[in-house]
């Protein structure tokens, strides 16, 4: 199983855990390309399992790991396409499936020769079970055949935290919404859209996707003449406190817990987003920008449901936030269907396990 880092690793571990209940005596080896994948692996207690560093993908070096593990079944989470990986697998008859695959707004735009790659590569590959049916049109578009493509579902639904995150210690007792994981001129946005509101009884709460831009944000937030505390620094928060800067590490699911609403960081600007699942777990209003093409299959599925707003510029989020922090109703239950959405999910990883042992079920038993 080839899992590129710890997100990759994530999406597998409801996915093990199915397949080490139907297959007891089965044995795993999972490859990492990073060393914090490696750690996540090292933190499970999972059964049967091996991790060894993914190789360089040359001819000598995947054929002496083909030869020391001898796989019966090759596993790639999301989108890692390695030429001399695929061909060896497809020469050594050991069936290759993708699983959760997922093509980037990055990689479906490549040049024509890095395409010509890729399309090789999918030549070789057995299944490839996707997210959705965009990441399975993708997928053909790249040179995948049409009958060894499938939309199974995203496995990340599947992906539950065994943790109840508790309430930030030493925070405050007022309400808040909460601004995750923002990016470079989100920030700005965000905090003067705040100055402008007239009722200021929430606060705002803004934890960037980088703790270390701490001092560059307040240097831009400065000529706003807001009253900012910052986690850091130790700042008490007063009633006159607008803007509370959560720059600190590992505490994001900590403010989430409270938050009355969740705006997504880098949707507002074009980086992608932030994954919606974690704050839809916890029942949480969940607001996003424009720019979610990293999480567009997650997007789609959540607005179909109800299940977030999506708004088009910071203007049209000042309308929406005021709307939902003035209808409580509307706001819990625009939460219960984000929460709701995740449960209906959650057997995503039998639903892998199944598209899987439907075809490879006699490999698998040996």
């Amino acid at each position: 199983i080839h899992c590129a880092s710890v997100g990759e690793v994530n999406a597998w571990l409801p996915l093990h855990q199915a397949f080490s209940r139907r297959y007891p005596a089965l044995h795993f080896v999972i490859t990492t390309n990073t060393p914090t994948g490696a750690q996540i692996v090292a933190k499970q207690t999972l059964s049967n399992t091996t991790h060894v560093f993914l190789p360089m993908d040359t001819v000598s070096a995947v054929s002496r790991f083909y030869a020391r593990i001898k796989p019966r079944l090759a596993l790639v989470m999301e989108t890692e396409l390695w030429p001399e990986l695929y061909r060896q697998c497809q020469q050594n008859n050991i069936p290759l499936i993708i699983v959760n695959a997922r093509l980037s707004h990055r990689t479906r735009n490549v040049n024509d020769w890095v395409r010509q790659l890729y399309a090789m590569a999918l030549q070789k590959v057995s299944q490839v079970l996707c997210r959705s049916q965009s990441d399975a049109d993708a997928f053909v578009e790249l040179g995948a055949a049409v009958n060894k493509v499938k939309v199974v579902g995203n496995l990340k639904f599947a992906t539950q935290n065994n943790l109840s995150p508790q309430p930030p210690q030493h925070f405050t007792d007022r309400p808040y919404v909460l601004a995750a994981s923002t990016h470079d001129d989100e920030e700005y946005q965000l905090a003067k859209m705040w100055q402008s509101r007239s009722a200021q009884n929430h606060l705002l709460v803004i934890a960037p996707r980088h703790p270390k831009r701490r001092d560059e944000i307040l240097r831009q937030l400065q000529p706003l003449a807001m009253q900012i505390a910052v986690r850091s620094h130790g700042d008490a928060i007063t009633a006159a406190t607008q803007i509370y800067l959560a720059d600190t590490l590992g505490e994001l699911l900590s403010f989430m817990t409270q938050a009355d609403v969740v705006i997504m960081g880098g949707s507002l600007v074009p980086r992608g987003g932030q994954n919606l699942l974690e704050p839809a777990r916890l029942a949480k209003a969940i607001i996003v920008g424009p720019h979610m093409f990293n999480f567009a299959a997650e997007t789609e599925l959540f607005l179909q449901h109800h299940a977030c707003l999506q708004v088009q510029d910071i203007n049209e989020l000042a309308v929406v936030v005021q709307s939902c922090l003035s209808d409580a109703a509307a706001r819990i239950e625009l939460g219960r269907q984000a929460q709701l959405l995740m449960q209906n999910q959650s057997d995503m990883a039998e639903r892998y396990l199944s598209a899987i042992y439907e075809t490879y079920d006699d490999v698998l038993s040996l």
